[in-house]
Formats: structure tokens, sequence, C-alpha cells
């Protein structure tokens, strides 16, 4: 471990022998909890943003259904426009954690399962708000919200393991 007066950096290895690969990992140590790994980091910020699209998605469904039970239009409005914008935040989060992988903060292998995850929600979150603005209440729309909300599901506990594993 080296230390340097932005915090504490312990060297990662790249190979399966155990070996440096030549680049450090920043960690913060609290004496009670041990090392953890920066929510936000200068080179990724996978794990900010990652967390709006399921936000947006339940946001939306909720609206939707509120919507449907209400009948007013607004409500249904408001959820498309959720799912849009959670549809967005998907894909941007797609993105990033391809770049964290890039820049080798995490290898190929450990992040592969939880990129598929990611690219299914992000795949029926398309259809989901599609479905939104034109036929909302279809039983297709609802077997894609449901679908939607089971990709998210096992794309959190994928990312979650990744983490605290």
């Amino acid at each position: 471990m080296f230390t340097s007066s932005s915090g504490n950096f312990r060297a990662r290895s790249n190979s399966s022998n155990g070996e440096t690969g030549g680049y450090l990992e920043e960690s913060h140590y609290l004496p009670h909890q041990g090392y953890l790994h920066a929510m936000i980091s200068t080179v990724s910020f996978h794990p900010f943003i990652s967390h709006f699209s399921p936000a947006l998605f339940v946001a939306g469904l909720l609206l939707l259904f509120l919507s449907h039970k209400r009948n007013d239009k607004k409500l249904k409005a408001a959820g498309a426009f959720n799912l849009s914008l959670g549809l967005l935040a998907a894909v941007v989060a797609c993105f990033s954690g391809m770049v964290s992988v890039d820049i080798n903060l995490r290898s190929v292998v450990d992040v592969e399962g939880h990129q598929g995850y990611a690219f299914l929600f992000t795949l029926l979150y398309g259809f989901s708000s599609g479905y939104a603005y034109t036929n909302t209440f279809s039983r297709t729309a609802v077997g894609f919200y449901l679908a939607g909300l089971l990709a998210m599901g096992i794309c959190l506990f994928s990312g979650y393991r990744l983490i605290y594993s």
C-alpha cells in the first residue's frame, strides 16, 4: 500500500497469478470499516449515474399505475416522461460502466454479468418507454413493465455483488 496526500493506494492485480498490473486503486481507510472504495472517483461517475434509471423507472411505473386508477392524463404524461428521462440515464450508465471497464477499474470478467443485465434492462426500458407513450396499458406494455422490473432487480443485485464481494 502506498500513501499520498490525497488518500491511500494499493496495487491491483491484472493477472490470475497475483502479479500487480501496473495500476493503482484508490481506497479510503476508516478504522472501524476497513477499506472502502470511493463512490464517485475522479475517473468514473458510473456509481453516481447508475442510480437514476432504477429510481425513475419505479417512479414512472407508479405514476402510470396512479394515472390508470384515477383516469388522469397528466399523471400518465408525467409517468411516460419519467420513463424517458430514466431511459436516457440508463444509456449513460451503460456507457459509463463500459468506460469504467476500459480504464481498468475492474476486470472484464468481473463485470460481464452485470453489464449483460444492464443492457437487458436498458433494452426493456426502451420498450417500456415506447409503450408508455403509445399503448400504455396493453398486455404487452404491462409485460415489458414487469420484465423491466425483474431485470432491474437482477441488475441491481449483480451491481451490489460487484461492490460487496
